[in-house]
């Protein structure tokens, strides 16, 4: 069912809303999408919203057809004071973190760039699709600047996230496909119908439980495999109890019975 398109007024990013996908397109095309305080200040309040709002389930993320995100606007950081600085690494940190740790489920759609603090973001998202445009870098290292090492060593493995980060090499579509970094590689033009149709996908599952699954997903890897077990079947006690569970299920069993009768 289509909710409707949401526009908005902010000046960084575009928005919208449909079927259950909400996408958050960065908007600085003049710049390559480089990541600014406003833009982070919006994306932090929109993504804020979308959390509690029951007619999202799953947040794209997209620069568009160009560029993902060609790093952190150097030009803000040269010109920023000690208490500027400050401000703007609590602002970047509030949105990697609301990325990393956001409830519902997260897509990266990328085409072009994304180096720096766009690769970062990246790896934040819970599912990474590539046009065969897109490259990868990691270039803090040649600033003198340290990065995440997690998430990125857990997508691809320690030993190529320590190839990436300690060279700040660029790599190319197909390379980051072949050591994991992509779930899935496309053409440029196919890249938005594939990121739409499996984005509608897993927004067709129902909020509720995408959410216990988003939870599972972010906590299980940091439990031992018992605790990891236990876990996982507390949460399918919990959700199998729910009156919509057990709804779909008799439904599923009277289809079953109406195909074999």
């Amino acid at each position: 069912m289509m909710t409707g398109d949401k526009t908005s007024e902010y000046h960084t990013i575009l928005t919208s809303v449909r079927d259950g996908v909400a996408e958050l397109r960065f908007n600085r095309p003049e710049h390559m999408n480089a990541l600014n305080s406003e833009l982070f200040g919006e994306a932090i309040d929109c993504l804020s919203g979308w959390s509690r709002d029951p007619s999202v389930a799953v947040i794209v993320l997209t620069g568009g057809n160009t560029a993902f995100a060609a790093g952190l606007d150097l030009d803000e950081l040269v010109h920023h004071n000690a208490d500027d600085q400050d401000l703007y690494n609590e602002t970047t940190y509030a949105f990697y973190k609301m990325i990393f740790e956001y409830p519902k489920p997260t897509i990266a759609s990328i085409a072009g760039p994304a180096i720096g603090g766009g690769a970062d973001i990246v790896g934040f998202c819970d599912i990474r699709i590539g046009a065969t445009s897109s490259i990868y870098s990691w270039p803090q290292v040649k600033f003198g600047m340290t990065t995440f090492i997690d998430p990125l060593s857990s997508i691809v493995g320690l030993g190529q996230a320590k190839r990436l980060l300690f060279t700040g090499e660029t790599i190319d579509a197909a390379e980051a496909s072949r050591i994991g970094l992509l779930e899935l590689l496309v053409a440029d033009d196919a890249l938005d119908a594939r990121t739409q149709k499996l984005a509608r996908a897993i927004a067709r599952n129902g909020i509720k439980t995408l959410r216990v699954f988003k939870e599972q997903a972010l906590r299980s890897p940091a439990m031992d495999p018992l605790a990891g077990f236990v876990y996982a079947h507390a949460l399918y006690r919990d959700v199998s109890r729910d009156a919509q569970v057990q709804a779909n299920i008799r439904d599923m069993a009277d289809r079953l019975k109406a195909k074999t009768s």
